[in-house]
């Protein structure tokens, strides 16, 4: 049993200590441990290397197609494209509710970009924010090239204060129309 605090000090640890419990509703001996893994869950094919550092924008394509795959929408809405490489900018519908105080999660799209010349590009995923994702993909663009397929191959969800992962597995295909003006 817990004893009665005694002075102004004991008074205030007491109260802080029901203060996070009310506001997070848990103790901390009842966090739980990370959840399994769903099946699929391998690492993605990250490059180990840093993303390459794209320069100043040469140019804007504006995408906005939208797929619908697993319950969750992917809206694509533009490649920001420089000499070294491009910059995709999307979204995603909050498939496992609105990102509020109780539901921060964090999402990734695995994807691939290959164009209508065979020119495979690589990506590296720039994070996610309120239902919105980037990603950079290099080499650059190639002029010739009259469209890009860009594939999302899976949207992984981690929700980083239970450990809980869930996977939805695509494709979700896009064509965009990259040729030059």
């Amino acid at each position: 049993m817990d004893t009665v605090p005694t002075n102004r000090l004991q008074r205030f640890f007491v109260l802080l200590r029901l203060a996070v419990k009310a506001l997070f509703d848990r103790s901390p001996a009842a966090v739980s441990r990370p959840q399994a893994a769903p099946a699929g869950w391998e690492r993605p094919p990250i490059p180990h290397e840093p993303a390459p550092r794209l320069g100043r924008v040469e140019r804007v394509i504006p995408i906005a197609l939208n797929e619908t795959v697993a319950g969750v929408e992917i809206a694509l809405l533009s490649l920001e494209c420089s000499a070294e490489g491009f910059y995709l900018n999307g979204r995603y519908s909050a498939k496992y509710g609105e990102i509020g105080h109780d539901n921060i999660y964090l999402a990734l799209p695995v994807m691939t970009a290959r164009d209508d010349l065979g020119t495979t590009y690589r990506w590296w995923p720039q994070g996610d924010s309120r239902g919105r994702f980037a990603c950079v993909f290099a080499p650059a663009l190639d002029p010739s090239a009259r469209q890009l397929e860009l594939t999302v191959t899976e949207m992984r969800w981690t929700w980083p204060r239970s450990g809980r992962r869930e996977l939805d597995t695509g494709p979700w295909r896009f064509t965009v129309s990259v040729r030059q003006a």
